[in-house]
């Protein structure tokens, strides 16, 4: 996995946000969130799920983009599946079958305003030098996909510490 793509524009890893800016200008963006610099822009799909935004993130605007976020479209789960059960068997199509997964469903009882925030499904793929994870949330039912260069190849001359997410949610 040399990149990403945001839609129809593919991206390697290492390009800086000033750079990304240029590239996503025509697309329609959202207010950025606080924290690190960050692009927020329409997208349609990554890994075959149906996406409604993404979020592009880099510690400063003339570094290396280290995490892209996707919105994911609901899925509706069928009736004997569990909620995480749509987004593990597209991205088993797409990736294989993961490394790791564990299910944590009724893991600790929260007060409903949080449990948003709550994972109750994840799963790690393995490909090449990329780790990438996927988290479900318990409310929301989105998903997250998260992926990390696991060697120092191309972004050790960018990067001191060469660290790259990509998360889907």
């Amino acid at each position: 996995m040399k990149g990403y793509h945001i839609d129809e524009v593919k991206i390697e890893w290492g390009k800086t946000l000033s750079n990304l800016r240029l590239l996503l200008d025509t697309k329609k963006q959202f207010n950025s969130h606080g924290g690190w610099p960050n692009i927020r822009c329409n997208c349609e799909e990554v890994f075959g799920l149906q996406t409604t935004e993404v979020e592009v993130r880099a510690p400063f605007e003339d570094r290396p983009v280290m995490q892209v976020i996707y919105e994911i479209v609901p899925i509706k789960k069928g009736f004997f599946h569990e909620l995480h059960s749509p987004y593990l068997e597209q991205l088993i199509k797409v990736l294989g079958k993961p490394v790791k997964s564990q299910k944590i469903y009724n893991q600790f009882r929260l007060k409903r305003e949080f449990l948003w925030s709550t994972v109750i499904f994840s799963a790690t793929w393995l490909i090449e030098d990329i780790r990438i994870s996927l988290s479900v949330y318990e409310v929301t039912i989105a998903a997250r996909v998260q992926q990390e260069f696991l060697s120092t190849g191309l972004m050790k001359k960018k990067l001191q510490n060469p660290i790259v997410n990509w998360s889907v949610r």
